[in-house]
C-alpha cells in the first residue's frame, strides 16, 4: 500500500501565489487538507515576548494543553495544530479565533459549537455545483475539522461533513501490534507487502482515521473493520498547492469493510498517500465528497497566514 511514487499522475499543482483564495479551494464543497511542517527548534513558549504571542492567539485553556506536554517538541506541534485549526476555521466561517466554539467529545475528538444535530447538511452530489463558493454562514453551522501530528508533520482537515486525518512517521509500529490488533485480512496483508514499514504505516493511519471520522477514536476497537485498497489501484485527482520543495506523490483509495462477510461501509471513502520520505498520510471523509484539496506547507507559511489575518482584522476596527 505504499503510495510515495515519483509519478505525477493525478496531481494538479497549483501555483500558490496565483491561486483564488491563497490556501484554499475556488469550491467550498472540498475538504480542505493542510500539512505542515514543524521546526520546534524556533519556538519559545515558557517566557519572553514570543511565549506572549502566542498566549494572545489561544485560548487560555488550549495554551495550558499545550503547556501539559512535556516534552518541547510535542508543544510545538500542538501549537501549530491549533493555531492551523483556528485559522482554517475562521477563514472558513469568517468567526474570529478567538470567538469560536471548540470543546472535545468524551472520546477526546474537536467538536464545534454551532453545529446543529439534525440539520440538513450542505448537499455535495450535484455535479453542477461542485464550483460553488458556500455561504460562510451555511459553513458555520456544518463544519467539522480533525488534527494529527506526528514527527516533523502536522495535518489538518476541514470539511461540511464529518472527517478523519492521521499522519505517522513510518517506523514506529511494529508488526506484533498489527498482529495483535489489527483485523486479519490486514495483517496477512502486510505480511506480505515488499516494505512492511510503509504497510503499516499506511494501514494504520487509514484505521486511525476511520476511527477518527466515527468519533469513537481507538475505543472503537480496530479489530472490528477490515481497510482494503481498491482491487484496481489508481491514482485520485488530487488538488496539490505548494511553495515548498517537495516531492510528488500519489493520492489513492481504500474502502472500510465489516462483519464476517466483509461487507463495505458505503457511507465513506478513505485516501491514503505518502507525503514525505518515511511519512504516511490518510483521511477519511463521506462516499460523496469531492476529492481533497491539499497544501503543503511550513510552520513559517502558517504564521504568515496568522499574521496577515491579524493585520486584515484590524483594518476592519
Amino acid at each position: 500500500m505504499v503510495a510515495y511514487s515519483d509519478q505525477t499522475a493525478g496531481i494538479k499543482q497549483v501555483n500558490a501565489e496565483c491561486q483564488h483564495g491563497k490556501y484554499l479551494p475556488v469550491s467550498g464543497k472540498k475538504p480542505i487538507v493542510w500539512f505542515i511542517r514543524v521546526q520546534p527548534d524556533r519556538y519559545e513558549l515558557q517566557q519572553g515576548e514570543q511565549a506572549n504571542k502566542w498566549k494572545s492567539r489561544l485560548p487560555l485553556s488550549e495554551y495550558c494543553r499545550v503547556l501539559s506536554y512535556r516534552i518541547h517538541a510535542d508543544r510545538v506541534r500542538c501549537l501549530v495544530g491549533y493555531l492551523a485549526v483556528r485559522l482554517l476555521t475562521a477563514k472558513m466561517t469568517e468567526i474570529k479565533p478567538v470567538d469560536q466554539p471548540w470543546s472535545r467529545t468524551p472520546y477526546g475528538k474537536l467538536s464545534w459549537g454551532f453545529n446543529k444535530a439534525g440539520q440538513q447538511q450542505i448537499n455535495l452530489d450535484s455535479a453542477e455545483e461542485e464550483e460553488d463558493t458556500l455561504d460562510p454562514d451555511d459553513v458555520k453551522h456544518s463544519w467539522h475539522v480533525n488534527l494529527s501530528h506526528s514527527g516533523d508533520w502536522i495535518g489538518v482537515i476541514g470539511h461540511i461533513e464529518p472527517v478523519g486525518i492521521d499522519i505517522e512517521e513510518r517506523g514506529r509500529i511494529s508488526y506484533d501490534i498489527a498482529e495483535r490488533w489489527f483485523h486479519p485480512a490486514e495483517a496477512e496483508r502486510i505480511q506480505q507487502a515488499l516494505d512492511q514499514q510503509a504497510a503499516l504505516g499506511d494501514w494504520w493511519t487509514l484505521k486511525e482515521s476511520y476511527v477518527k471520522w466515527d468519533g469513537r477514536g481507538l475505543s472503537y476497537g480496530l479489530n472490528q473493520f477490515a481497510i482494503l485498497p481498491q482491487q484496481q489501484v489508481h491514482a485520485v485527482p488530487l488538488e496539490l498547492q505548494t511553495r515548498m520543495d517537495v516531492e510528488p506523490f500519489l493520492w489513492r483509495e481504500a474502502g472500510c469493510f465489516k462483519g464476517d462477510q466483509l461487507e463495505q461501509d458505503e457511507r465513506v471513502k478513505l485516501q491514503y498517500g505518502s507525503i514525505a520520505a518515511n511519512y504516511s498520510a490518510s483521511i477519511c471523509m463521506s462516499s460523496n465528497s469531492p476529492s481533497p484539496f491539499v497544501c503543503m506547507l511550513t510552520d513559517e507559511m502558517l504564521i504568515e497566514m496568522w499574521e496577515e489575518y491579524m493585520t486584515q482584522e484590524r483594518g476592519r476596527l
